[in-house]
């Protein structure tokens, strides 16, 4: 990659207060220095790759795109710009876009670690399941063994409906990284599919490790606001927020809208009353988690935590497929405003939450789930490996809540 020469350092202080934008939530600054950046004839090859680069790491594929396929035009030959273009694609689903960078990348350089591995993503995002374990092999054969690629295996092998080899899969990821988060919830579906139900139990009892934290059980950590003053309050911040992302293509909402960025970052006095609701409720919920070392979430708890939360907005027909939080400890969601359900959503249990279940296309048998009917004020908490979803709503009342992931701090 090409070096910045001195006459750019004006274009790299723009490149690192853009960095500084992104960490401190200010989105739209940070999208006012991309604009100008590429309003300017610059021709620095590593500025723009760099510069496409944050954009990427940032979820905003389509300004990555703008940035790299204007290096190219500077240097159409480095393999990792043309990958980072096809990863772009792949944010956006733009599937067949992907394919074709991707495959061009490997013409340039046939073992690009890089671009193999994403590669892999994008055969399990379009569930094919055979040319995700073909690659995968390729790159163990180059030595490449980590317990997020076993993961991959692992999903792959489910795609194809062989739970007993995603239970090998799975082990080998697990003895590189114990309680990944991920082979947890693909665990999970092994066990489920594999009839191991004592095992199961030890990942999805939901009398155990989900807890639902009514209004009036945390009454008191709404101060200064009261319950309705910090609701209302928190439904005009959100639909206010100056960064929301509407059916974005890297999150798991449809008809909606998700606030970007971590909320608690702001520091107001409604993200501290959230904060100290969210930090009241995980000690409560740590305290009743069962003390034998045989559950994970047990063997989980850290010494130290972070919050990160965001908000959602759902209108009719809006809901999240199923995912799990993978970077998490505790995930979690309070409800600031719930619809009134029609009759056909009550008979559908729309708007419900559902913990459990897997992903689809992981099982051939549905896991074992539980309905959680939102209530306004509720907090519901449950392990970051146990999949999650909301389901569709016809109701044309906008639902709104708070999700949020308990993140632990190595140390």
């Amino acid at each position: 990659m090409h070096k910045p020469n001195m006459h750019n350092s004006k274009k790299l202080n723009l490149l690192n207060d853009c960095q500084q934008y992104f960490n401190q939530n200010q989105i739209s600054c940070a999208l006012r220095i991309f604009k100008k950046i590429l309003s300017t004839n610059c021709k620095d090859f590593y500025l723009l790759h760099s510069f496409g680069v944050l954009a990427l790491n940032h979820l905003q594929p389509e300004y990555a795109i703008r940035f790299f396929l204007k290096a190219a035009k500077i240097n159409a030959t480095e393999t990792l710009l043309i990958a980072n273009i096809g990863l772009s694609y792949l944010q956006l689903k733009s599937y067949d876009q992907a394919t074709h960078y991707f495959k061009k990348a490997l013409n340039k350089e046939k073992n690009h670690i890089y671009t193999l591995h994403h590669l892999v993503d994008l055969y399990l995002e379009k569930k094919q399941a055979q040319q995700a374990i073909t690659i995968i092999q390729t790159l163990m054969q180059l030595g490449e063994t980590s317990h997020n690629l076993y993961a991959k295996l692992a999903e792959a092998h489910l795609l194809e409906q062989s739970p007993q080899n995603a239970s090998e899969a799975i082990t080998q990821g697990l003895s590189l990284k114990p309680l990944d988060t991920k082979l947890l919830a693909l665990q999970s579906i092994v066990f489920s599919q594999t009839n191991q139900k004592e095992q199961e139990n030890t990942l999805t009892n939901f009398d155990k490790f989900v807890m639902i934290s009514t209004q009036k059980e945390h009454q008191h950590t709404y101060i200064p606001f009261t319950p309705e003053e910090f609701h209302q309050e928190f439904i005009e911040y959100i639909t206010n927020y100056k960064n929301l992302a509407y059916n974005s293509s890297f999150f798991s909402t449809t008809n909606g809208y998700q606030t970007l960025g971590n909320l608690l970052i702001e520091n107001n006095i409604l993200t501290q009353t959230l904060s100290q609701i969210i930090h009241y409720n995980i000690q409560v919920y740590v305290t009743s988690l069962p003390k034998e070392p045989i559950y994970p979430i047990t063997l989980k708890t850290p010494k130290h935590y972070r919050l990160t939360a965001w908000g959602v907005k759902l209108a009719q027909g809006g809901h999240q497929c199923s995912h799990i939080h993978e970077e998490g400890w505790i995930s979690g969601v309070y409800y600031l405003k719930v619809p009134n359900f029609n009759t056909k959503d009550i008979h559908n249990h729309g708007g419900y939450l559902e913990v459990g279940g897997g992903k689809e296309g992981l099982y051939q048998t549905k896991p074992k789930s539980l309905l959680i009917e939102p209530h306004v004020g509720n907090m519901i908490l449950f392990p970051s490996y146990l999949w999650h979803r909301t389901i569709p709503f016809e109701s044309d009342q906008e639902r709104y809540c708070l999700a949020f992931d308990a993140i632990p701090i190595q140390t």
